[in-house]
């Protein structure tokens, strides 16, 4: 049983178009399912955990980063870990989407077909203090500290970017050509400076200290502005992607 979970930002008028266009092409498809729209946070966990206790198979995030992550949290919640083996989620974009992209998604429209083929990727989740995320945490502040492995600690300069990596991004991924592998069982500290040099850190456990103006970006859309412990979970989930997935 597919479980289709639209965001609310969705119910805005200027949606209802792609939405029709998603629906009939889910139709023709022979994928139609229960839509749940989501509205508060508390009614969004509620419903997606009831959904899930009465035997969704296949839980589809329709929305943007945010739903897609929002969904992933949910499913993670202890009271949901004896069903959710046997789930498998996707994610349908509507919108501009990082999350996409990495998934091998170009389109919603690509998002519908890619869901009917039905390739799966099993992938741990990490986790920052008591949120999950997929992909990576960007990490803005100058002169933050970054402890790795409890070993040592390198501090952000002014002109770096830095990001901690689960699954690699495209755009990560076009900035380090020169790494061919990527240990699925490690995180890893991207740090890039205005000159274009960067390291690529593999590391189990990554804590970040509370500094000035600290603020992560897990996954684009959800916001952390303390002290981090980052480490990969033992959470995994069977995840549909695209062909082209960054993966």
């Amino acid at each position: 049983m597919h479980i289709y979970i639209y965001d609310d930002f969705l119910e805005k008028s200027r949606y209802n178009k792609t939405l029709n266009k998603i629906e009939t092409r889910l139709t023709d498809l022979g994928l139609s399912g229960k839509i749940v729209r989501l509205n508060n946070l508390k009614n969004s966990d509620k419903a997606i955990k009831e959904e899930v206790k009465q035997g969704a198979k296949t839980v589809v995030a329709v929305g943007g980063d945010k739903t897609f992550s929002k969904v992933i949290n949910v499913l993670m919640s202890n009271d949901l870990s004896f069903f959710v083996r046997n789930i498998v989620i996707a994610f349908i974009p509507v919108g501009n989407s990082s999350l996409a992209e990495t998934f091998g998604l170009n389109n919603y429209q690509q998002a519908c077909d890619i869901l009917l083929a039905r390739r799966l990727k099993t992938i741990f989740l990490a986790k920052c203090n008591t949120l999950y995320f997929i992909s990576n945490i960007k990490i803005n502040g100058e002169n933050a500290e970054i402890q790795i492995n409890e070993n040592y600690q390198v501090t952000l300069l002014r002109n770096n970017t830095a990001y901690i990596i689960n699954v690699p991004s495209r755009k990560i991924l076009d900035k380090i050509p020169n790494i061919k592998e990527i240990d699925e069982n490690k995180l890893y500290l991207y740090i890039e400076n205005n000159k274009q040099d960067f390291s690529f850190i593999p590391a189990n456990k990554l804590k970040i200290k509370n500094q000035k103006n600290l603020f992560l970006s897990l996954d684009s859309c959800l916001n952390c502005e303390e002290s981090a412990d980052i480490s990969l979970s033992d959470k995994q989930i069977r995840l549909i992607v695209g062909k082209n997935r960054a993966f």
